[in-house]
């Protein structure tokens, strides 16, 4: 199986008001093994949003709440910054897959994806 993941929000901010960012992951790929397994599933454990480089990253803030979706499972962040200026972001995400199978769920592995950094610096007035 493969999976993507993918993120949205808004690129500026006014003042001390906060951002919302939305991270999605999705199965892009998968063939069950036999017929017993019909699939996979996931749930988010954790998605957090750094500031800065990655070897000295400073934590921002953490998803508040899931959405199901029948393509994936979203996670919104609400995202505060201290002051004016340009942030680059940095998104740490990290789900349990599940397999689905006749009579219920098998948590199979906890994923890590490498962290992802926002296409564009996020800019506070």
């Amino acid at each position: 199986m493969t999976w993507g993941v993918s993120v949205s929000g808004h690129a500026t901010s006014a003042g001390n008001l906060s951002v919302e960012i939305t991270v999605l992951v999705t199965k892009t790929y998968e063939r069950p093994g036999n017929w017993f397994f019909r699939g996979t599933a996931i749930s988010l454990k954790n998605v957090s949003v750094y500031i800065g480089p990655l070897d000295n990253a400073t934590f921002l803030a953490s998803m508040t709440n899931t959405t199901e979706h029948d393509y994936g499972v979203s996670a919104t962040i609400p995202a505060t910054f201290g002051g004016p200026g340009v942030y680059e972001l940095l998104i740490k995400t990290r789900f349990m897959v599940y397999e689905v199978m006749r009579i219920g769920f098998i948590p199979l592995e906890s994923v890590n994806v490498y962290p992802v950094y926002l296409d564009s610096p996020v800019v506070v007035s």
